[in-house]
């Protein structure tokens, strides 16, 4: 087993002189040649004197520079031997800052450990000086005097043996509940959805022409306040529902209730509508009750599209798109969403007739997209995708014909407007009246 190197110090650097001998060494050497020359010319003390002194002198130096004790240099030992020498070896400590009052108070009365009890522990009641109620005199029993009766002799009566069964029977208690007693019947709940009142059926009976048109006058009228509540709840549900959808924090439960409540209004403004229709044409021959009919105000909305516009080279500039390039049969735009923003990192994908992708494109931070070299002629697909699943785009074709194709400006269709479009779908339909 190999000895373990000693640690060495490497963070220091001394500078060499000559050979290995450091500046630090050729200090101490050179000082103690000095003072050894220095001794022998001193002409006050004598020669029996001067010359152990110069001795000493130059072999202290060379000590000091050449000679390590125990891998010490030997001035970092006389360093420590004065340093011993003069520094105090004995310390006293004397008290300087006062104890305070509570730890002195503390300490003179050490307070004996006992356990609390935690009934002893109550909270402190405020006495009351109460008047001072004498008792009451209680009047003395005298104990009955003890009277002794002779006993009987017992007799022995020979009494057949009884068989005990091993399991007794409960017997069955009688209901102590008086029998006048009300309990009431159970409480009833009315779980009835409310519901238009009925319309009564449309006949087909002639009769004069006065009695019809007071009848049907006040069937349209019934009929009229039955479909302006009916509007109103479905304006209420509606502007409910695209509130909740421009947050962005509908669940899915929150979503299926309220296609439940969507699906049950639709049903009820179905019947309103085929009644008031049938009104309408039943009341086509008198013009008087024609004119109370009432029409819904609210017509199918078309479905939301991904509008692409072309825009000329000199017009380009003006609404924020540069001209990105100007070869022939090369592709260039810039995408956004349904407010004018611009849509950063959108995946634009370039296919041919075949399906078969030819270039791959992304837009910058401003939205532009642009390829660098020309396509042949024929019949292209643009496909946009949105990484974040935010926005969706409908696939745009593009007709190219070997001529500078100027820059298209796409807009997106946001999932929420898909959302909210589907829900004006399905509660006002695309039927008007």
């Amino acid at each position: 087993m190999e000895q373990h190197p000693v640690p060495q110090n490497i963070s220091s650097f001394q500078f060499k002189l000559i050979g290995d001998i450091t500046l630090k060494q050729f200090a101490y050497v050179a000082g103690g040649v000095i003072l050894a020359y220095i001794f022998t010319k001193f002409a006050f003390f004598p020669w029996i004197i001067r010359m152990p002194l110069a001795v000493i002198t130059a072999l202290l130096g060379f000590g000091l520079a050449f000679v390590p004790i125990e891998e010490r240099p030997m001035d970092r030992w006389l360093a420590a031997f004065f340093k011993s020498v003069y520094l105090p070896t004995q310390y006293v400590w004397r008290k300087s800052n006062p104890v305070p009052e509570a730890l002195r108070d503390l300490g003179a009365t050490p307070s004996p450990t006992t356990t609390p009890n935690p009934a002893a522990v109550a909270p402190q009641v405020v006495p009351v000086n109460l008047p001072i109620i004498p008792p009451l005199p209680q009047p003395k029993v005298k104990p009955a005097p003890l009277i002794s009766k002779p006993v009987e002799a017992t007799k022995v009566v020979n009494v057949p043996p009884e068989v005990v069964p091993r399991f007794i029977p409960p017997t069955p208690v009688k209901n102590k509940m008086p029998a006048n007693w009300n309990l009431g019947a159970p409480p009833k709940f009315n779980t009835s959805k409310p519901v238009a009142p009925p319309t009564p059926p449309i006949t087909s009976t002639r009769v004069p022409v006065q009695t019809t048109t007071t009848t049907e006058s006040m069937q349209l009228t019934k009929l009229k306040t039955s479909y302006q509540v009916l509007e109103q709840r479905l304006t209420t549900q509606m502007q409910a529902m695209q509130e909740e959808l421009a947050k962005g924090n509908v669940t899915k439960e929150r979503f299926l209730e309220l296609q439940q409540t969507v699906s049950q209004l639709l049903n009820e403004k179905e019947r309103m509508s085929n009644e008031l229709v049938q009104l309408r044409k039943q009341l086509s021959v008198n013009p008087q009750a024609q004119g109370q009919v009432v029409r819904p105000t609210t017509y199918a909305q078309p479905p939301p599209s991904t509008q692409v516009k072309v825009i000329p080279a000199n017009m380009a500039v003006r609404v924020g798109i540069p001209q990105l390039t100007s070869y022939p049969n090369t592709m260039s735009g810039i995408i956004k969403d349904g407010d004018g923003n611009t849509l950063p990192n959108i995946l634009v994908t370039v296919k041919d007739k075949d399906q078969v992708p030819v270039r791959a494109l992304k837009t910058n931070k401003l939205g532009q997209f642009a390829a660098s070299t020309p396509l042949a002629n024929g019949t292209y697909i643009i496909e946009a995708e949105d990484p974040k699943k935010v926005f969706s785009f409908q696939r745009v074709e593009v007709v190219l014909t070997g001529k500078a194709l100027s820059p298209l400006e796409v807009s997106a269709i946001s999932h929420k407007d898909e959302m909210r479009q589907k829900l004006s779908q399905e509660i006002f339909g695309q039927k008007t009246i």
